[in-house]
């Protein structure tokens, strides 16, 4: 190339310089809190929420699948797995592992959390209040006292609703030749019902109890199917009359109209028939979700009619160490 600056016009030959091969560069290290574009942008898209699990290596971490189920509960706090040994012996005192369950978004609809933690099975249970499913391993009697609570849970109370918020409405006033309207407000006449479980693994649980793959996978799925049944009370009770709010709100085209704008609230509290379907809809799935999912419920008592849900074999070797308990489901080969 020429020289272009301002010198005389004479040409001057240079030697032309041997072309050069571009050495790579190599980027520097991102300082911490860097992001590229791509990473910057896939981190703007809303992430899922993970369910929340029991880190303790002493109660085994988790790594069921939470497909996995569980099972019910005793004399309306667990219930019972089936014995063929008799008496099982006294429980270990638990090795205590709260679980925090995160708070329900805004808005009505079911959210199933599925497992959110990992118990021994054999455990007592922690002295929660109320009544949720439990899956528990039954020793017998001693006069009216049960010898066994343990195991899988759930980790709401049946019947419960985590939100709700009552419809509050607004409107506009007529403007001849069209009514006054009135609508529910955005974000109001909502109700939510979470439901997750605490779960339970496979092997040695750490108390005197070994359960088998198929057992443990056979309990937690009772849990699953406490958190299916709710779903489907949720369902049929709650949800149809949360549609039909849904559909009057702000941002919806349902409306109702009247001469002025309390008349066109009048008329559209009576099209949805609050606030008396508001409770009857509540009572109605309390009642429901109760009684079919408390321990000892309906739920339960089907599940161990099915001839599936897992035993306590007793005391004996697996892998040579003795426990005193061992639980399978009924159709599998003894542990050893």
């Amino acid at each position: 190339m020429l020289d272009q600056a301002r010198r005389p016009s004479v040409a001057v030959a240079r030697p032309r310089p041997a072309p050069t091969v571009p050495t790579r560069r190599t980027a520097p290290a991102r300082e911490a809190g860097t992001h590229r574009l791509e990473e910057v942008m896939a981190g703007r898209a809303p992430a899922p929420a993970a369910p929340e699990g029991d880190a303790s290596d002493e109660r085994d971490a988790l790594d069921e699948p939470t497909t996995d189920g569980g099972i019910p509960a005793d004399s309306g706090e667990e219930m019972a797995a089936r014995s063929e040994g008799g008496d099982v012996g006294d429980f270990p005192e638990r090795d205590e592992s709260d679980v925090a369950v995160a708070a329900p978004a805004a808005g009505s609809g079911f959210v199933d959390g599925g497992r959110v933690g990992t118990i021994r099975w054999g455990d007592l249970p922690t002295a929660e209040g109320g009544l949720c499913p439990h899956a528990f391993t039954a020793g017998g009697m001693t006069g009216t006292t049960a010898w066994g609570p343990a195991g899988a849970k759930g980790n709401q109370n049946v019947g419960s609703i985590q939100s709700e918020v009552a419809a509050a409405f607004g409107g506009q006033a007529a403007a001849p030749p069209n009514p006054a309207q009135a609508w529910v407000q955005n974000a109001t006449g909502t109700m939510q019902v979470t439901r997750s479980y605490t779960g339970v693994n496979s092997g040695n649980q750490g108390n005197g109890y070994f359960v088998t793959v198929a057992g443990a996978a056979r309990i937690n799925q009772h849990e699953v199917g406490h958190v299916n049944s709710t779903k489907g009370f949720h369902d049929a009770d709650l949800k149809p009359l949360l549609d039909k709010i849904l559909s009057y709100t702000q941002a919806q085209a349902g409306r109702g109209t009247g001469a002025d704008q309390a008349a066109a609230t009048a008329a559209l509290r009576t099209t949805l028939g609050l606030p008396a379907n508001w409770t009857t809809s509540k009572t109605a799935f309390a009642t429901h979700d109760t009684a079919a999912n408390k321990p000892g419920g309906t739920f339960d008592t089907a599940d161990v009619a099915s001839g599936t849900y897992v035993t306590d074999i007793g005391a004996g070797n697996v892998g040579g160490t003795a426990f005193a308990h061992r639980i399978k489901t009924p159709g599998e080969a003894a542990p050893a």
